[in-house]
């Protein structure tokens, strides 16, 4: 039986749940406009084309990186790309020089098809370059706005060639809503160097705080700002292009022996902080027999114990310099999390080539070493932030041909390389890439070293796994097993037998490379 205190009590808790209800119903009467615009917001933000910013380091070899990595340097490189996106682990460059690698960045092209073979005249630099059909002409008419920010082609900005726009200092390519390169020989400059902002020439100084790299850090941080200023809803593509750990050039310290080369300064704030870091020393350093080499390596001397000294200090330097670089992605990532545009922005990190410290006697790029053709490839993008590696073959071909895939649209230009997006969603792609071209041609800078095409196979390349075969012109060859031979000591392009019968296989596909284009480079490949 049901007291009159009950029948109370029950019509009390009705009254209050249906005040409850009607007032729940009265909030999202009233938040309704205000919840299906979150909810249109957000799928537009799924639909909306990501922003991408590239960060290409010069002259930056694995091993380089891999040891600033290992002493906690550059935290935020291994804290918001590395441990939040994907790592190439054989990512290769088809031509270990400057001017054809950023040539190929902007192409998706083989040097042999875009045509930037050096990095000076008769066949380089930037007056070789077409510059009307880029991936920032391809994305820009795709919407984006775009932005360039360091160092461009060799020669840009200097007076090579009678009437050549790209040797006006003033001259912006097309293609750059807003373009920020330093100019000419000051590109090899920490202090004192000049940047076109936009077709002003604005000099800097010998101040700490006109340090480049911070400066282009500053640049970059502002391209950012104000792309979201503009536009909240335009995306934009960003290139970031720092000189380091680049040497500099004519600052006459540390020379070194057959080509005296320059070191390069680091920030103020972090000189001396790699000064008990070692030279490393592999097997392959200061090669004491090249009985087996080409001719122009057995005409190079032993270092002797001044030249590591000298190494040494330069090596230390570039890792030092490497710091500034780090804070210069921190800067680029804080801006794009203060933007809320982090996690709408694809951010890739690579170099554009690698380099040799004394491997094979050796203190440059241009061959076909392993220290000098592998390079760091790195990309964070929205849908894969768990961090995963991918051994399959990357070359720099494939930058542009991703950029554009990220950006949703088709390029406006032939490209030999192919997107890496698939290798973001299944890194253990069986179809895939399994040789790649390497390209050189002689330099009158650089008389050593004649012209050569090598072909490097992944180890599913069941014929002929993990070598690299090379063709100089004058007759010289090179051939390594690079699995029973990692540091290139012992060519085998002498030896009989079935070494030979792959040697005829590795010459048919590096024949056919050389020459090829587009959709037959992929075929190939």
């Amino acid at each position: 039986m049901i007291t009159n205190h009950r029948r109370k009590m029950y019509r009390f808790a009705a009254y209050i749940t249906v005040g409850i209800l009607s007032a729940a119903i009265g909030v999202l009467y009233y938040l309704k406009p205000n919840i299906e615009l979150a909810m249109g917001k957000a799928a537009a933000i799924a639909q909306t084309k990501p922003n991408i910013v590239v960060i290409m380091a010069d002259d930056l070899s694995v091993g380089k990186l891999n040891v600033v990595l290992n002493q906690g340097w550059m935290p935020n490189l291994k804290r918001y790309i590395i441990d939040k996106g994907t790592t190439f682990t054989n990512s290769f460059v088809s031509e270990s020089l400057c001017c054809p690698s950023r040539a190929t960045f902007l192409t998706g092209q083989y040097p042999h098809n875009h045509g930037v073979l050096d990095n000076a005249l008769p066949q380089g630099g930037v007056t070789k370059f077409k510059d009307n059909s880029t991936i920032a002409t391809c994305l820009q008419k795709a919407g984006y706005r775009t932005g360039y920010v360091g160092k461009y082609l060799n020669g840009y900005g200097e007076d090579q060639v009678k009437n050549e726009p790209s040797d006006d200092p003033t001259y912006v390519p097309p293609g750059w809503n807003d373009w920020q390169a330093t100019v000419g020989g000051t590109t090899y400059r920490v202090y004192n160097y000049i940047i076109n902002d936009n077709g002003q020439l604005v000099r800097y100084g010998d101040a700490p705080s006109h340090y480049q790299t911070d400066i282009l850090a500053r640049r970059s941080v502002k391209f950012i700002n104000e792309s979201e200023q503009i536009s909240d809803a335009q995306p934009f593509f960003l290139s970031i292009m720092p000189l380091a750990p680049h040497e500099e050039f004519h600052i006459g310290r540390y020379p070194l022996n057959y080509d005296l080369q320059d070191t390069i300064r680091p920030a103020p704030r972090h000189i001396g902080t790699a000064s008990n870091i070692p030279l490393p020393k592999t097997p392959s350093f200061n090669e004491q027999d090249v009985s087996d080499k080409p001719a122009w390596l057995k005409n190079i001397p032993a270092l002797l114990p001044q030249h590591i000294n000298s190494l040494q200090k330069v090596y230390r330097d570039k890792l030092e310099s490497l710091r500034a670089v780090d804070d210069l992605i921190g800067s680029v990532v804080s801006a794009l999390s203060q933007n809320q545009e982090l996690d709408n922005t694809v951010i890739i990190f690579t170099s554009d080539n690698g380099f040799l410290f004394g491997e094979h006697r050796l203190h440059d790029k241009r061959w076909a070493y392993e220290e000098a053709i592998r390079v760091p490839l790195f990309i964070r993008a929205p849908g894969f932030s768990t961090p995963q590696s991918v051994a399959k073959f990357a070359v720099n071909n494939d930058l542009a041909p991703t950029i554009a895939d990220f950006a949703k649209t088709t390029p406006n230009m032939v490209m030999d390389g192919r997107s890496l997006i698939p290798l973001l969603q299944n890194p253990n792609l069986s179809n895939w890439r399994k040789r790649l071209l390497i390209e050189y041609w002689h330099s009158p800078s650089r008389s050593f070293i004649p012209t050569f095409s090598a072909v490097r196979t992944s180890s599913a390349d069941t014929a002929t796994p993990k070598q690299l075969y090379v063709e100089y012109v004058g007759g010289d060859r090179e051939f390594y097993d690079l699995a029973s031979d990692p540091n290139q000591l012992q060519s085998l392009h002498k030896q009989g037998g079935w070494r030979q019968q792959q040697v005829k296989i590795l010459q048919n596909w590096l024949a056919r490379l050389r020459v090829c284009k587009g959709k037959s480079c992929q075929i190939l490949e």
